[in-house]
């Protein structure tokens, strides 16, 4: 049975909300993804500058050490000193 104009345009309509829908929805996953990983890379980044932050502290305090050996006598030295009275338990 041959379908008649109008039938085959409901047809079509159907179809392309249907593959609207679908495109929406792949559309709003890879958008979603894309989001996901930028904040992933954003956070990658602040954890690499605290590391690149933290090893030049170890480097600037291991070159006052060198440049300075007095430095690292006090350091020994406050490590052993006791607590004040005050902060005592």
């Amino acid at each position: 049975m041959a379908l008649t104009l109008d039938a085959r345009l409901a047809d079509k309509l159907v179809v392309d909300a249907e593959v609207a829908d679908a495109v929406r929805a792949e559309m709003r996953d890879i958008l979603t993804g894309f989001v996901a990983a930028e904040k992933e890379a954003e956070v990658n980044v602040i954890r690499r500058r605290e590391e690149t932050n933290a090893t030049h502290s170890l480097l600037n305090t291991a070159r006052v050490m060198v440049e300075n050996p007095v430095m690292i006598r006090s350091k020994s030295w406050m490590r052993w000193k006791p607590l004040p009275a005050v902060l005592s338990v």
